[in-house]
């Protein structure tokens, strides 16, 4: 998402699931342009929920659920390992689990 810094917010609600949201530091934000929904295409991506109903898997440290991919408007299904205190792993798979993609998050100051 060129122009500016990816930031996302994780939160665990009260059922234990983990929902992330999305927010751009600095320039001017991008919008869903690429949602199979045309009705939420120009719709902001700031506030927009890219890491969806994650639940407990039954590994240690991992939760399980979907992942929104904005550059191509599609959920899969995915996961979040946490690896360390300060890292996160953040994996989409396709073709039910065939092409993953994993992405390490590092938390900021």
């Amino acid at each position: 998402m060129g122009g500016g810094t990816l930031m996302s917010k994780i939160f665990a609600s009260a059922a234990f699931a983990i929902l992330g949201f999305a927010a751009v530091t600095t320039g001017k934000p991008k919008t869903d342009t690429n949602n199979s929904d045309a009705a939420k295409r120009a719709r902001p991506m700031i506030g927009v929920q890219i890491v969806i109903d994650m639940k407990p898997d039954t590994i240690a440290d991992k939760w399980k659920g979907q992942v929104y991919n904005a550059e191509d408007g599609k959920a899969y299904s995915g996961s979040i390992t946490l690896v360390n205190a300060t890292t996160l792993n953040l994996q989409g798979c396709a073709l039910g689990g065939l092409i993953c993609k994993t992405q390490t998050w590092t938390r900021t100051n």
